[in-house]
This record gives structure tokens, C-alpha cells and sequence, in this order.
């Protein structure tokens, strides 16, 4: 789902999505946000906050066709940059969450050792009387 897909989905649940500053102000029903609409909200923060800001910029001058053309231009690319952040953040959730599992994973390999070991070796073997 698209950055766009995301924000109207919220507000045609009655959501009210606003920049704060470097805040994103969630107000509404508060059964839309879930674990996971809250997840989402908290990994797409910054690319949210810089596309409702971009959504609330109004031209001070009447824009002309050239400017409109540059206005397009520069949403474009500030949509890809966004596209891009995400992209960098979801990789980065992506190998954090391998990188858990593997951690995960040796811990249990781990505490399956200690206990073979725990049964195997003699509890007084370290403890010879002469």
C-alpha cells in the first residue's frame, strides 16, 4: 500500500491525520487504531509528516503554467525520496527482524547445550579429594 492508500484508507474510517512540527497528530475513533495502524504510524512517521506537509502547502502567488510544472516536478521527486525512506526503513525492519531470529535461534541452541551439558556432567566433578 502506497503512502497515499494509506492516509485515505485512515480518513474514510474517520481518522484526522495532521504535522504537528516533527509530531503527527492522530485524532478519531479510537477502535481504527490498532497495534498495527499504530505500528505502521510509528515506521512511517517521517515520510507521513513530510507528505501531509507537502499537502498543506498552499502557493502565496497565483501559480503560473511553468511553476505548476516545477510544483509537479518537485512532488514527484520528494515522492520518490519518500518512496526511497521507506524502502531504507522496511529493509532496515527487515534485517533487525532476521537479526532477532538468529539471535534467537543460538539462544535456544544455547540453553538446549547447557542442559545436555548439565545432565552429562557429574555435579562434584570439579571436586576431587586426595
Amino acid at each position: 500500500m502506497n503512502l497515499a492508500a494509506f492516509v485515505q484508507d485512515l480518513r474514510q474510517q474517520g481518522m484526522q491525520l495532521t504535522a504537528q512540527g516533527n509530531r503527527l497528530d492522530c485524532r478519531g475513533p479510537g477502535a481504527i487504531l490498532t497495534p498495527t495502524i499504530k505500528a505502521q504510524l510509528a515506521t512511517y512517521k517521517w515520510p507521513l509528516l513530510n507528505w501531509l506537509k507537502q499537502e498543506i502547502q498552499q502557493p502565496a502567488d497565483p501559480p503560473t503554467p511553468q511553476s505548476n510544472k516545477v510544483e509537479q516536478l518537485q512532488k514527484r521527486i520528494q515522492t520518490a525520496r519518500d518512496w526511497f525512506d521507506l524502502s531504507v526503513y522496511l529493509k532496515e525492519a527487515e534485517i533487525a527482524y532476521h537479526q532477532g531470529k538468529l539471535i534467537q535461534s543460538q539462544v535456544e541452541a544455547l540453553t538446549r547445550l547447557a542442559i545436555v551439558v548439565s545432565r552429562t556432567v557429574p555435579k562434584h566433578a570439579g571436586n576431587h579429594t586426595s
